[in-house]
């Protein structure tokens, strides 16, 4: 999929598939994607190839000595 070239000062809204698309982009290009990810009960940084990786859904609650990651 070819990404539509934009000039400075224009503005773009990704669904899901652009997004992926625009990762991929990024990754063929040979950069290191990374972001927000779900691992081993926790949101941490890590790397996304696709938007299928990024935890939509998923948010975490804190408080002192807790963390909890939930739906």
């Amino acid at each position: 999929m070819t990404l539509p070239a934009l000039r400075p000062g224009d503005r773009a809204l990704l669904d899901v598939e652009g997004l992926s698309a625009l990762i991929a982009a990024l990754r063929d290009d040979g950069f290191r994607v990374i972001g927000p990810v779900v691992r081993d009960g926790a949101i941490v940084y890590g790397d996304v190839r696709a938007a299928g990786d990024l935890p939509a859904g998923w948010t975490d609650d804190q408080a002192p000595g807790r963390y909890r990651l939930r739906r």
